[in-house]
Parts: C-alpha cells; sequence; structure tokens
C-alpha cells in the first residue's frame, strides 16, 4: 500500500485526477487533456481510499508499478484469460487487457502450453453405388410445399 501511495503521489496523470475528483469534472474535456479520457469515462466510479485512487473495488496501479504487477500476474503462465480474470478483481489501468495480452503473446513458456483447438473428427461420406442415390437438397434452395 505505501509504495503504490508514493507511486500514485509522482504519477501526474493519477495526481491531475485526484485533483479533478475533488474540484469536480468538466462535462467534456479539451484536446489538451485527452489522456485523461479513459478515467473521464470512469468519473463517476472513482475514488480515492488513504491517497489511493479506486474503480469500484479495484485500484488503480500508477504507471511505474504497472511491469512488477504485470510480473506478478504472469509469474504462474496461467493464460491471458485466466490473468484478466484476476487481474479485473483487484487493480485497473488504462489498457490493461492490452497489456496483458501482449504479455502473454510474448512468452515463449505461455504460448507452448497453449491449447491447440480440438480438432473436428472427419467422417466421410460413402461414395454411392449409384448415380442420383445421394442427393444434397439443402444445397437445392428453399421448395414451397
Amino acid at each position: 500500500m505505501k509504495s503504490i501511495k508514493l507511486a500514485t503521489r509522482k504519477d501526474k496523470v493519477l495526481v491531475t485526477v485526484l485533483q479533478l475528483l475533488k474540484q469536480g469534472w468538466p462535462e467534456k474535456l479539451t484536446l489538451e487533456h485527452e489522456f485523461l479520457q479513459p478515467f473521464h469515462n470512469k468519473r463517476n466510479e472513482l475514488s480515492q481510499v488513504q491517497d489511493v485512487l479506486t474503480w469500484g473495488v479495484r485500484v488503480v496501479i500508477p504507471t511505474s508499478l504497472r511491469s512488477t504487477i504485470l510480473k506478478d500476474l504472469h509469474s504462474c503462465h496461467l493464460g491471458i484469460v485466466r490473468k484478466k480474470s484476476i487481474a479485473r478483481q483487484y487493480v485497473w489501468w488504462p489498457n490493461i487487457d492490452k497489456d496483458i495480452k501482449q504479455l502473454g503473446e510474448s512468452c515463449e513458456t505461455c504460448c507452448q502450453q497453449r491449447l491447440d483447438p480440438a480438432k473436428a473428427p472427419l467422417y466421410p461420406w460413402r461414395f454411392p453405388d449409384d448415380p442420383w442415390t445421394r442427393l444434397h437438397v439443402d444445397l437445392a434452395g428453399p421448395f414451397s410445399t
């Protein structure tokens, strides 16, 4: 918690978000503040708890600690979907899903352990004995009865 507090104080984006949280958000962001858009979209759900920014029950992670959190999430090579699921319970930052996916796709161990899709079994048709003994009417089109 201490490291998150300290890193939040040093993160210019999160400091700005915390200030806007206290002062009130503008209805529309200017082009120079476009980097705040992900936070602006969640402005009604953001709060401050002991000098740490939260989104609901999730802690908003400062930029300097994101790689550490990603390493912790990735330590067991659980796969992209499982890592996203765990992260969604505890932490958030803009583009977190993209960062997790990129990390999982760049990991050689994860790529080797990834399950291949199940192979569909082939069911070959019996070769017909005579012409016109098998007709595929589903390809013939709709017929009125």
